[in-house]
């Protein structure tokens, strides 16, 4: 028998639509599993599978997920929007069918605890936990709380084992105003990986540039559209292509969206010398001096964000609280058709970043050159706005609540 089923269990529930879900979960599982045996299960498929209508008709080809993360691919944001309108609705009219599914679940897998990293199915899960006395806890991974909330207004003090595991003020805020009682909230901090909440001297700093073969005396851009990739990576690596400057050097994180990779690959190899390939990047000499270091998607991107000066990224709740935690400043795509026009989780990461003094938004391609222009020309200091540590906080939450 090994030690690992000895220990207590504890359920995280998490999803494959977009990164930030899965990220999440394995960082929980990280600080966890010292003292608990913790097993991430995806909700939909794992215990929900049966009101999948999309992975009914593909037959378990293609499911409800990979629909989402077809439409942020392809930047149909306004789907993704409705399709989460529509996913509520379905949700509301399932209640009992999830609530069953959730009970079942759990009684099978005998738990001590749930964890929920996920929007939506939230009222099936603590109505399953209440029913059966099990500790129900909520850690969002987005500022805007609506989504991980919806179907509680009026069950969320009732059940003294539900707790909301919260990381920013505005949250807060929204939680209070929203009528839960204090004694509900506890403060935690962000779930992202310990990389991210590490204090780097300069010298590890050094030292992971010269692993990442990044030029100690460069200032460092760098790219990132998230896990799941983006057409706008094309469009953005190529307004990085018109900096003049020889002491840049860029890094184009490209996620797990190949076709965009191959296509920004296709532009470089005509126009730029490969320096080196070492498989899961491509580094290149550019025409003015400075370097581009194109990679695939890679579990890399918080060392790469470490050794970064200014971070490019589209507003997903993940990359922008990453980039908060190591302190470095942000310039987050609000442009016309961004996912932050059309999809209110993430809209709230604009003001968030900007009332803090830690980023600001480019409106258009002309824009997120003039911010870099000004930002090369006058870097801006961050507000070192301190952060609670989730990797000092939850372990001692969890064993407080359960034991």
């Amino acid at each position: 028998m090994e030690s690992s089923d000895l220990k207590p269990k504890i359920i995280v529930l998490s999803s494959r639509g977009g990164g930030g879900h899965i990220a999440a979960s394995e960082a929980i599982r990280e600080i966890l599993k010292s003292d608990y045996e913790v097993e991430v299960f995806n909700a939909l498929s794992d215990i929900f599978g049966k009101v999948d209508l999309i992975s009914r008709f593909f037959k378990a080809k293609f499911t409800a997920e990979d629909c989402y993360n077809f439409f942020l691919k392809k930047r149909l944001f306004f789907m993704c929007n409705f399709y989460a309108i529509a996913g509520k609705c379905y949700m509301a009219l399932n209640k009992s069918i999830l609530k069953k599914g959730a009970k079942s679940f759990f009684i099978k897998h005998k738990p001590i605890m749930v964890v929920s990293v996920i929007p939506f199915f939230n009222r099936a899960l603590f109505d399953a936990c209440q029913d059966l006395a099990i500790p129900f806890w909520i850690i969002p991974t987005d500022v805007e709380l609506k989504a991980f909330l919806f179907g509680l207004k009026n069950k969320k003090n009732t059940f003294n084992q539900f707790k909301l595991g919260l990381a920013y003020e505005p949250q807060i805020s929204q939680a209070l105003n929203w009528g839960l009682c204090s004694s509900k909230i506890v403060k935690l901090g962000f779930p992202v990986k310990s990389a991210c909440v590490k204090t780097y001297s300069s010298k590890e700093v050094n030292q992971l540039k010269k692993l990442l073969f990044i030029s100690k005396k460069s200032k460092v851009i760098t790219l990132t559209v998230g896990a799941t990739g983006t057409s706008l990576f094309y469009k953005l690596t190529k307004v990085l292509l018109k900096f003049e400057l020889s002491n840049l050097e860029f890094n184009c994180c490209a996620g797990k969206d190949l076709k965009s990779f191959n296509k920004v690959k296709d532009l470089l190899d005509a126009i730029a010398v490969r320096e080196n390939d070492l498989g899961d990047r491509i580094i290149y000499q550019l025409a003015s001096g400075s370097r581009l270091h194109l990679w695939q998607f890679t579990s890399s991107l918080p060392e790469i964000m470490v050794v970064s000066d200014l971070i490019i990224s589209k507003t997903g709740s993940l990359s922008v609280s990453e980039a908060l935690h190591l302190n470095k400043y942000l310039l987050l795509d609000h442009t016309i058709n961004s996912s932050s026009r059309f999809m209110y989780w993430e809209r709230a990461n604009v003001p968030f970043v900007k009332s803090i003094n830690q980023g600001e938004a480019f409106y258009s391609q002309k824009d997120l050159i003039q911010k870099l222009e000004n930002y090369l020309n006058t870097p801006k200091e961050c507000s070192k706005e301190v952060f609670l540590n989730i990797h000092q906080t939850l372990l001692s939450a969890v064993k407080e609540e359960v034991e």
